[in-house]
């Protein structure tokens, strides 16, 4: 069963890269602080700035409203916590 998982990740890794390969990090308006991300000397990072304007480029060309983005956001944190639930189900039922 485990054997499935690397497999089947790859495959979703792909599929996200091949349709949003600007989703390198979840963006500010869908973070609980909306904080944006700082290196060290405190400029922010340039690679996420050109990363978010990639994805709102992407958004105009296929007319994605913020809220579709936002359900989309809440769609895909419910299925990694149901993909979460159903992998801890297995290992207790593995007894492990």
């Amino acid at each position: 069963m485990q054997a499935r998982f690397i497999p089947a990740l790859a495959a979703v890794h792909n599929f996200i890269q091949i349709h949003e390969p600007s989703d390198r990090l979840r963006d500010s308006s869908s973070s609980a602080t909306g904080s944006q991300v700082f290196s060290e000397n405190g400029a922010a990072n340039i690679e996420d700035e050109e990363a978010e304007e990639d994805k709102e480029e992407l958004a105009r060309q296929w007319k994605i409203t913020p809220e579709e983005r936002r359900r989309a956001g809440a769609e895909r944190d419910h299925i990694a916590k149901e993909m979460w639930n159903n992998y801890q189900e297995e290992l207790h039922r593995h007894g492990m």
